[in-house]
């Protein structure tokens, strides 16, 4: 979730994410865990989705909106990540290069 999310926001418009979603599982795990079946949709048209999920007895679950520069991840309202794209953009960014040089 964490991953996506960042990736998601890294285009040119700096737009970001805030997201509080609801789950008993470790920080860690609701952050970073790649469950089977999990993916995260971005749209203007929320209700077209959750009908079309509806649709087919799949679980959609709303669990934020979009806000400007940053990334802003909680779990039952507790923050879990604050940060502004720029910070995380440049993580991302060396991730491969500080493993190599290790």
């Amino acid at each position: 979730l964490a991953v996506a999310l960042a990736e998601c926001s890294f285009g040119a418009g700096g737009i970001g994410a805030d997201v509080d979603f609801d789950s008993d599982a470790r920080p860690e795990l609701g952050l970073f865990h790649e469950g089977p079946s999990r993916i995260l949709v971005s749209t203007s048209e929320p209700e077209k989705v959750s009908q079309i999920a509806r649709k087919y007895g799949v679980e959609a679950l709303e669990i934020g909106g979009t806000i400007e520069g940053r990334i802003q991840i909680a779990n039952r309202s507790a923050t879990l990540v604050d940060c502004d794209l720029a910070t995380l953009r440049q993580s991302w960014d060396g991730a491969l290069e500080h493993l190599l040089h290790a």
